[in-house]
């Protein structure tokens, strides 16, 4: 098709068209341009550099028209009225300035509050959806700095998984199906893994189940890859995790620190050592002993990592 030239004259009719009811009170509306296109038959081009609608609304809805799509149909209201929302607004700007950036399940909290002290709402209050926050700071590019838990979330889950996975592998590799192959013998078998972000691997504890000693097949495990252990239940209590974190991981942590830090050894460093939540972790005076060597303990809420636990909601919901 040829290209349409540009028409000063239909640009006139159109500004004079939108001085007029019901065109003035439709001005920046699709509904305007729908009208400008399906009732006086106006070019696009046109209509654009009369400036009495966008280019996006211009283009939207003409390809509405043509795929014979409604056009301008009355959306779902907001769920904030206006000065709700600025006061919301209001409440962002000022925690970001004082960087204690919010989180997005914050800013629905903060919404549901300002919506419950609102004294002109009357009758049911909207519902926010657990997306809410994110659909807010996903439209405003000034809240660019609130969306980086997002980046932080995917990246969290992307090192997690790749560093896991080798770990999994290799105990696949070393420990298939040995209690399988002998059904009386389906006994509990703990597994806890100590990884970092670099992808380092220090030995993974394997607690069994037995009275006096293990199998023989688990003591053939490699002393570099595991660090096994039995008692009367193979789950995790105070006692194994003590022996598993005063014989593997303190010591582990230091070498690998010491290992990184070559020729120019730093006594100030301190190391992070996470620890989910469970009630074999309440020893403070093995955590006591980690303060010494330089490393902090911080013990995450329980069931706050989907990659192990999945019965949480995102490593970056709220904790239970």
């Amino acid at each position: 098709m040829p290209k349409h030239h540009k028409n000063k004259l239909a640009q006139t009719r159109i500004l004079k068209l939108c001085e007029t009811e019901p065109y003035v009170s439709l001005l920046n509306s699709r509904k305007l341009v729908k009208l400008l296109i399906q009732k006086h038959g106006f070019a696009q081009c046109d209509i654009i550099s009369s400036g009495v609608a966008s280019i996006s609304q211009v283009k939207k809805t003409a390809q509405a028209l043509n795929a014979n799509r409604t056009v301008g149909h009355l959306g779902r209201p907001n769920s904030l009225y206006e000065e709700e929302m600025e006061e919301l607004l209001t409440w962002i700007r000022e925690r970001i300035k004082m960087k204690l950036y919010p989180h997005v399940f914050e800013l629905r909290n903060k919404a549901r509050e300002i919506q419950n002290d609102n004294p002109n709402r009357s009758g049911i209050v909207p519902r926010l959806s657990k997306q809410w926050g994110h659909n807010l700071i996903s439209r405003g590019s000034e809240f660019k700095v609130v969306k980086g838990h997002l980046i932080d979330e995917a990246r969290l889950r992307s090192c997690t998984t790749s560093n896991l996975t080798p770990v999994y592998f290799k105990f696949n590799y070393y420990c298939i199906n040995f209690q399988l192959l002998d059904d009386p013998r389906l006994e509990p078998l703990t597994i806890t893994l100590c990884i970092n972000a670099f992808g380092g691997c220090l030995p993974a504890q394997l607690i069994v189940k037995a009275v006096k000693e293990v199998f023989e097949e688990y003591k053939r495990l490699p002393k570099k890859n595991f660090f096994v252990q039995y008692n009367d239940s193979g789950y995790q209590n105070k006692d194994t995790l003590t022996v598993y974190l005063l014989q593997s991981v303190f010591k582990g942590i230091v070498e690998v620190r010491l290992e990184m830090q070559g020729d120019e050894p730093n006594t100030d460093e301190r190391s992070i050592l996470l620890v989910d939540g469970h009630s074999s972790r309440i020893i403070p005076e093995v955590w006591l002993e980690a303060q010494k060597l330089n490393i902090d303990v911080f013990c995450i809420a329980a069931h706050s990592s989907t990659i192990m636990q999945p019965l949480d909601r995102g490593c970056n919901a709220e904790f239970k």
